[in-house]
């Protein structure tokens, strides 16, 4: 089948004689609205916050999301009932588009003692810095940033995907 076989009407496409003026302008994104998945930026916080718990849900861990008043840092708790490798998760989730700061990853590790956890988490749609890195290295925290979230909903069949459509400054 030719080209000219599929052009409406039957009547061939019109060639280009070379002559035309052609002129320039921005790249329109067109796949990024066929994609069909979710984007987890266009979450509020709170939405996000009750995605990430659903998610260990799904995962197998019974969970616990947390009201934004008073929370003291712990926006869910999943707990793992395995004897060997289970115990308690704060699970701290950040819908950031920016890097998060190593602050916040200290300010995780601090509740995990608090709240006698086994385990903190952070979650992210972003990413982080050598520093957070730095600091949670050899601590019981895991620092999952937005490649380790979509991967996580992939596993678990969970449609969704991080797309930041504001424009950045040249």
């Amino acid at each position: 089948m030719t080209f000219e076989s599929i052009t409406r009407e039957g009547t061939p496409p019109s060639r280009s004689t070379g002559s035309e003026h052609c002129s320039s302008s921005d790249p329109v994104d067109i796949i990024s609205d066929i994609d069909k998945r979710p984007n987890l930026l266009d979450l509020h916080h709170k939405e996000f916050e009750a995605f990430i718990q659903n998610l260990f849900a799904k995962m197998g861990f019974d969970t616990k999301l947390y009201q934004a008043s008073g929370d003291g840092g712990v926006d869910c708790v999943a707990y793992d009932p395995h004897p060997i490798k289970g115990g308690k998760f704060i699970v701290q989730a950040k819908l950031y588009t920016k890097t998060v700061e190593p602050t916040h990853v200290r300010d995780l590790y601090g509740t995990v003692q608090h709240e006698g956890a086994t385990k903190g988490i952070m979650i992210t749609t972003s990413g982080y810095g050598p520093d957070s890195y730095k600091f949670a290295n050899g601590k019981p925290l895991n620092l999952i940033d937005g490649a380790g979230l979509l991967s996580l909903c992939h596993q678990h069949n969970i449609p969704a995907r991080i797309l930041n459509r504001r424009k950045k400054k040249p």
